[in-house]
């Protein structure tokens, strides 16, 4: 409270949010590389499947052929994720009392939301069987960033006629999102290539394209206005009227009337 007629509001919000390490779902939904049925199928030693040929192993022979489960420990290690996100949301608010029973809000709010997501799948990984068991990266990022401008004007009226009260409300609020996102990948790294180094140095594999996409931004006008009326705090009335505009719509048909 600045002034018996001010009232100012500030309210922050920070997000610093780091995740290492991909879990358990490798592959993802496909259960054939779920990691989670080779926990359970993987024996830490083979008994006398050390001795046998393998080339001689029949399709019906489970015992045998279970010594081929994958390791889903050496799977869950050289599979590596750095996940990284920042995010930063201030509001801003002030109320003035211009005359008696009129006040006016003003708010205005930004929001910047960052990400990275480093991927790097290593041989023992189910992504990399594809491609020859050779390793394979990935690097994205993206960026989403928006505001939001208020205002409202109020006016109380109380016994404007004895025991009748009066309240109307007139507002605008306008809204602005954008963002952006680039992915980069590669494939096909030499086998002895880690993550770090194949992260920093993606041209030691195949590079694909870059992928870049710029979302159209997206812009929302109201006009809105309430009127409130009630006779000893008993009987009520109110009516209201609201239009809203889309950037996302075509000319001729962003204006909604509710």
């Amino acid at each position: 409270q600045m002034k018996p007629w001010l009232k100012l509001d500030l309210t922050t919000r920070y997000l610093d949010q780091e995740i290492e390490g991909a879990g358990l779902e490798g592959g993802g939904n496909n259960v054939t590389y779920n990691r989670l049925p080779h926990v359970v199928q993987f024996r830490p030693v083979n008994g006398l499947s050390d001795f046998v040929d393998s080339s001689l192993v029949g399709e019906d022979d489970y015992d045998i052929l279970s010594e081929f489960s994958h390791n889903p420990l050496e799977m869950t290690l050289d599979d590596y994720r750095k996940y990284n996100r920042t995010l930063l949301n201030i509001n801003v608010g002030a109320d003035f009392t211009i005359i008696k029973n009129l006040k006016y809000k003003i708010t205005y709010g930004i929001q910047s939301d960052k990400s990275t997501n480093d991927r790097f799948w290593g041989v023992n990984t189910s992504n990399a069987w594809s491609y020859g068991k050779q390793p394979l990266a990935e690097i994205r990022y993206a960026e989403t960033n928006s505001w939001r401008l208020s205002n409202v004007l109020t006016y109380d009226y109380k016994n404007f006629l004895p025991k009748h009260n009066l309240r109307l409300m007139l507002g605008e609020e306008l809204n602005h999102r954008d963002g952006r996102r680039v992915t980069s990948s590669a494939k096909y790294f030499p086998k002895h290539v880690g993550a770090e180094t194949g992260l920093a140095m993606m041209n030691l594999g195949t590079p694909d394209p870059v992928v870049t996409f710029y979302p159209r931004e997206r812009r929302t006008s109201s006009f809105f206005g309430r009127l409130n009326y009630d006779y000893k705090g008993r009987y009520l009335f109110s009516s209201s009227m609201r239009t809203d505009g889309s950037s996302k719509f075509s000319e001729g048909n962003r204006w909604g009337y509710f």
